[in-house]
């Protein structure tokens, strides 16, 4: 430990900004060995915090004052820095099990497992703690999103679009490798006994094995490529420029893992690890980025971050928990009323966005004009309807779950402000995802369903405006067993991750197990976004919400300016109406000497005494 802490003893050269989730994670292991981890966990957090002191009556000439520990309180539980510290301190030590089972404990021509804490790159470590805390932010928040995704993605195999089964590591060839004689050559392995009958006596069964897994880490699988980030005028700058709503990839930043790693693994042991690490809404990292979120608020950027705030904001409302009512319903209810100036009239109900998974006959028109749930997933206890399915889940679910009773006036902000962006953002989801798929010609359009899909069938139906009502309905019917499912389409999946998304429930969308009831396939997709972009959806319904709340705030400001301006425009009218004769004699007499003339004595005598009451006439 003291040979990492001289490591990390300030030079000039330390300037150097982590710009890759693989470069984040040694900044992550570093940091407890730097110059600022204890100021940080013993004094910066505190910053975070608003002082409560209060002063007990003074028996003496000294002042008592008692000082509470501070905190912020919020929901599920209240933040302090003891909190703080202690998740720190777990996602350190965390980020080297990562890197070492991505790498390995190393070899001689790669990197040892001991020089992730040396901080060899030269990564700054801002003696700020303002600065130092927005950058450790940004830092977790990024490394979460890359890595929930890869954990999501590991934990499935190659028949679920997923990288269970996949090879990653040394000697591990990339998806867009290709496998030819001098590769093979150069391969340090030796050869398997079991040679099949059609391989020759140079060519190795494995060589050439194409994985994604392995191409995602090196930042060159087609569909998930990152995007390029610097270090800029003290932030991280985006090369793509007027990305707003989708989420700025991070680079992983294992170019060359075939090389430096010293271990060859598949994606099962990346699943085991991750789980701990950021698998769940409990996990170290997941919970540090739900705390610094939750005290450092910035307001959702992404569809992502937008869905996995309405959806914590909304899921489970007027339950019946106290501690989440104390934070979340309760405070809301009265920033809406406070925003009105104490008018109660309009409380801005925005329940209907996640009104009920069920579908029961009450609440089933809730999904058929677009509730969100539809997207998520309905009640696992009923028989699932066409086209709800768990399609999606937000990358960023499990750390935007935290809200504080402090912040409601932000929450009723954000509602009011992103809801119409929300909207747009979700058309363009449409389109991009649906362009391709419901387009004539495409693969998916002609080889999805098969010819006997009662589901196919029922589609073909509405879209020809048939009048056979039997043949419209969806309830009852199911997909072919030979159709393909959403998690197979090759569009899909990019174009979710591209906003901050992945599949909800890929197990449950292939109909595997002999559940084919819950087969999707992204058809079904485009027509569950359908339902939320329709003329008479909830979220126009919200919108229009929205706008008569505003209305209602700013009725009385409005009537007030226009009274202002018309009483503006009426004294303007009356002074240069009146008077205008006086006006027009005054500007024919062209001599020098005339304009010395009072204007008074050029008028009739007997109107002398109501003209000096003129006073803007008065020489």
């Amino acid at each position: 430990h003291d040979y990492y802490t001289v490591r990390h003893l300030p030079h000039f050269a330390a300037r150097k900004y982590p710009c890759s989730v693989f470069d984040m994670l040694k900044w992550l292991c570093g940091l407890t060995s730097s110059t600022v981890y204890n100021d940080l966990t013993l004094n910066g957090f505190d910053v975070l915090f608003e002082k409560d002191e209060k002063e007990t009556e003074a028996v003496t000439d000294f002042v008592v004052v008692e000082a509470k520990p501070p905190s912020l309180s919020a929901y599920p539980y209240d933040i302090t820095s003891r909190i703080l510290s202690g998740e720190l301190a777990e996602v350190c030590h965390y980020s080297q099990d990562v890197l070492t089972c991505l790498l390995g404990n190393g070899h001689a021509d790669g990197i040892y497992a001991c020089e992730f804490n040396t901080n060899y790159d030269g990564f700054m470590y801002p003696g700020n703690m303002d600065t130092l805390l927005c950058m450790l932010r940004e830092i977790v928040n990024r490394v979460y999103l890359q890595l929930h995704f890869l954990f999501q993605q590991c934990q499935y195999g190659t028949s679920l679009s997923g990288w269970l089964e996949c090879e990653y590591g040394r000697d591990v060839g990339g998806s867009s490798w290709q496998c030819n004689t001098n590769q093979c050559a150069e391969q340090k392995c030796k050869q398997i006994a079991d040679q099949k009958r059609n391989q020759n006596c140079k060519l190795h069964p494995k060589c050439g094995v194409k994985s994604p897994l392995q191409s995602f880490l090196e930042d060159g699988l087609q569909g998930f490529l990152p995007h390029q980030i610097k270090y800029e005028k003290g932030k991280l700058e985006c090369n793509v420029k007027s990305h707003a709503g989708i989420q700025c990839i991070t680079p992983m930043g294992f170019a060359d893992i075939s090389h430096v790693a010293s271990l060859t693994q598949t994606g099962h042991r990346i699943a085991d690890v991750l789980a701990g690490f950021c698998g769940n809404q409990m996990s170290p990292l997941a919970k540090m980025c739900s705390l610094l979120n939750c005290a450092i608020l910035s307001a959702p950027k992404t569809l992502g971050e937008m869905f996995a705030f309405y959806y914590g904001f909304l899921d489970g409302y007027y339950d019946g928990n106290t501690k989440r009512m104390k934070h979340r319903e309760l405070p809301y209810a009265e920033a809406v009323k406070d925003a009105n100036f104490k008018n109660d009239n309009n409380r801005l109900d925005i329940t209907s966005m996640f009104k009920s998974s069920s579908h029961e006959s009450v609440p089933a028109s809730t999904h058929t004009n677009g509730d969100l749930f539809s997207l998520v997933g309905c009640n696992p206890k009923q028989n699932p309807i066409f086209p709800c399915g768990p399609y999606l889940q937000s990358l960023s679910l499990s750390i935007h779950c935290m809200f504080s009773e402090n912040h409601a006036d932000k929450y009723l902000s954000w509602i009011v402000y992103i809801t119409e962006t929300f909207y747009d953002l979700l058309k363009k989801l449409y389109d991009d995802c649906c362009g391709t798929c419901k387009k004539p010609g495409s693969r998916c359009y002609e080889k999805c369903c098969t010819e006997g899909c009662e589901v196919k069938k029922a589609y073909e139906a509405i879209e020809s405006k048939s009048d056979n009502t039997d043949a419209k309905k969806l309830d009852g019917k199911n997909h072919d067993k030979n159709c393909k499912s959403i998690v197979q389409c090759r569009n899909t999946h990019p174009n979710l991750y591209k906003y901050g998304f992945t599949f909800g429930n890929p197990l449950g969308l292939s109909g595997i197990a002999n559940n084919i009831a819950t087969q999707r396939t992204c058809k079904d997709f485009c027509e569950a976004l359908k339902l939320m972009l329709g003329e008479k959806s909830l979220l126009i319904e919200l919108r229009k919400q929205i706008d008569q709340f505003l209305w209602d705030i700013r009725t009385n400001f409005s009537i007030t300016v226009l009274a202002l301006w018309l009483l503006s425009f009426l004294y303007l009218l009356h002074i240069m109406v009146i008077r205008l004769d006086l006006l027009h004699i005054k500007s024919h007499l062209h001599s020098p000497s005339s304009h010395r003339i009072a204007a008074q004595s050029l008028l009739a005598a007997a109107r002398v005494n109501k003209l000096n009451r003129v006073f803007y006439l008065q020489p």
